[in-house]
């Protein structure tokens, strides 16, 4: 009838694989990575997460993509008895992939190896619902929640995108506080307007204004001419 919080990184502990394959949970200590998504000119292994399933109130709940750092794969592999149901809730975007060479976490850069490495979309979030056994009917129900990062919850990247409705919309879920599942206005500064671009708009809006347009001024001139 309780409830838990687990926030992975990278390197998982042994002991901690142990007590999750307990519940059908797969911790992998692997890294993940996403040139895609990651906010422009911003860390590399920083990225946004896309993939919010509309099958879990905290997900369902989520306005704006959480932003992961340095994540790893999280994922529910099967019941190991009966009264464990899991679903997975969170994904990285199809351009995805995780690698177990842990070698990027210091150089901040990675390349795809086929064979090697694993294309999205990678699960980073499970939830678990756990019948009791022992005790009289009805039988109380305990509540898990692992996510494959511990960074977004710190003080740095709380306000950013999902972020807190992430972190805040778990916590009252396993509380079994559905009510207080909702979206929250984001901290800002007085007169200043926060927007973040991945590093594919980025590009795109690089394209169409430095390249684009004024190759359209150009043909335009040369029509006229």
């Amino acid at each position: 009838g309780g409830a838990w919080l687990i926030m992975l990184d990278p390197q998982t502990a042994s002991s901690l694989d142990a007590f999750l394959s307990r519940y059908g949970v797969q911790a992998r200590g692997d890294v993940i990575v996403d040139p895609e998504n990651r906010l422009f000119a911003g860390d590399y292994l920083t990225m946004t997460v896309p993939g919010l399933s509309d099958r879990h109130p905290v997900s369902a709940g989520l306005k704006s993509p959480p932003l992961f750092s340095q994540a790893c794969a999280v994922a529910f592999v099967g019941p190991p008895r009966r009264g464990i149901r899991g679903l997975e809730f969170l994904h990285t975007a199809p351009t995805s992939w995780r690698t177990p060479d842990l070698a990027v976490l210091r150089t901040g850069t990675a390349t795809f190896v086929s064979g090697r490495d694993e294309r999205g979309a990678i699960p980073v979030g499970v939830s678990v619902l756990v019948e009791s056994t022992t005790g009289p009917p009805p039988q109380p129900v305990g509540r898990g929640i692992i996510l494959g990062d511990s960074d977004f919850a710190n003080n740095f990247f709380l306000d950013y995108l999902g972020d807190k409705d992430l972190l805040v919309n778990s916590v009252s879920w396993l509380a079994g506080e559905e009510d207080l599942l909702a979206e929250r206005p984001q901290q800002r500064m007085p007169g200043v307007n926060q927007f973040f671009v991945s590093a594919r708009q980025g590009r795109t809006a690089f394209l169409l204004g430095t390249v684009v347009e004024p190759a359209l001024v150009l043909a335009v001139g040369a029509a006229i001419f």
